[in-house]
């Protein structure tokens, strides 16, 4: 199977699972359903902007860093969704879905800057051979 396949599809998956929670989670009679997509705005974006990447570069090595990046989001959201509401529940652990995303935002930066090098990087190592 192509690298830009798995990488398309493992941030499709993080994604549909994000989603397939929040409207699990989600009351259905006070309108929160209604919520999923303000907060697929916050927690939404880093598995879209991996897919957007894996679109872009093609390079087998970005591709495997796109997908360790969206597995890395993943596990990250579900820590960060499992200590606000399993272990510590409080009444304000619903702004989780406001700062998951935007935590992760520092390590995931520098991810997406490393796949989007390593093509250019190879690129450029390919035209330089004598």
């Amino acid at each position: 199977m192509k690298p830009r396949l798995i990488s398309i599809a493992v941030s499709l998956a993080v994604l549909l699972g994000i989603t397939g929670f929040l409207v699990h989670e989600s009351d259905d009679y006070s309108g929160g359903i209604l919520a999923v997509p303000f907060f697929l705005l916050f927690i939404g974006f880093p598995p879209i902007v991996s897919i957007i990447l894996s679109v872009i570069r093609r390079h087998p090595t970005s591709q495997r860093i796109l997908a360790a990046a969206s597995l890395l989001y993943g596990g990250w959201f579900a820590y960060a969704v499992h200590n606000a509401f399993y272990v510590n529940l409080d009444p304000q652990s619903g702004l989780v879905f406001l700062f998951v995303g935007i935590y992760a935002l520092p390590v995931l930066l520098w991810m997406w800057l490393a796949a989007g090098f390593v093509g250019i990087y190879k690129s450029f190592a390919k035209t330089r051979t004598v």
